[in-house]
């Protein structure tokens, strides 16, 4: 049995809008987990660490997006494609469990 926490967190607010993380709705969205991620990154510091880390060979004058610009949308693309795999591989799942059911009542 499923035990669900009642969890609720406010993010850093954006343009004034207050932005909410609740876990006792009963319809969640799948992209809030890239909302938690980014805030988490933010706020730990994560992305912009690795980011001084590296070192980028490109001429400054040629440079159209910063490199901590492009590694957040790296990070956050690959978060959404592994979220949306597991999504679709649960979905597969629960349509195999439901095929499986209907064979065992035959």
């Amino acid at each position: 049995m499923t035990h669900c926490n009642k969890f609720q967190h406010t993010f850093t607010s954006i343009k004034n809008q207050k932005i909410e993380l609740n876990f006792a709705a009963s319809a969640v969205s799948s992209d809030g987990g890239a909302m938690l991620l980014a805030e988490a990154c933010l706020k730990l510091g994560l992305i912009s660490g690795i980011c001084d880390q590296l070192i980028d060979p490109r001429q400054v004058s040629k440079i159209k997006h910063d490199t901590l610009s492009m590694l957040r949308q790296r990070v956050y693309v690959k978060d959404k494609v592994i979220r949306e795999c597991i999504k679709n591989q649960l979905k597969a799942m629960d349509e195999i469990e439901n095929e499986t059911k209907q064979l065992k009542m035959f």
